[in-house]
């Protein structure tokens, strides 16, 4: 579940940047923390990304699954994260999370905003 919630995170960063730039510090701020030189949390990214999505040039329903699917993810991923008593146990307690359709959809944020 770690690495799949670094992947979620790490694409949603990828779909941030492509779509904003890197060229200035407001541009940065939607992704990177400049005072603490890292990346956003999982939260805040997802916080950010939704409420950007009207910059975003996908049909609404895709926005809003990934949305509404990641938010699920995201609970569960964080509480077994940052605990190594909660691992997960069996490949069906992380299929529920529907990794492969997260990612997918994020995919098709990043091909809908390419500059």
């Amino acid at each position: 579940l770690i690495l799949s919630r670094k992947l979620i995170e790490n694409l949603l960063i990828d779909v941030l940047r492509n779509k904003y730039g890197n060229k200035t510090k407001s541009a940065r701020e939607v992704y990177y923390r400049e005072d603490k030189h890292r990346f956003h949390d999982f939260t805040r990214l997802l916080e950010n990304l939704e409420g950007k999505k009207d910059d975003f040039k996908v049909d609404k329903d895709t926005f809003e699954k990934f949305i509404s699917s990641v938010e699920p993810f995201r609970k569960g991923a964080n509480s077994k994260t940052h605990s190594i008593v909660n691992l997960i146990e069996k490949k069906e307690e992380l299929e529920k999370f529907n990794v492969q359709d997260l990612a997918s959809l994020l995919m098709r944020l990043e091909n809908f905003n390419k500059k």
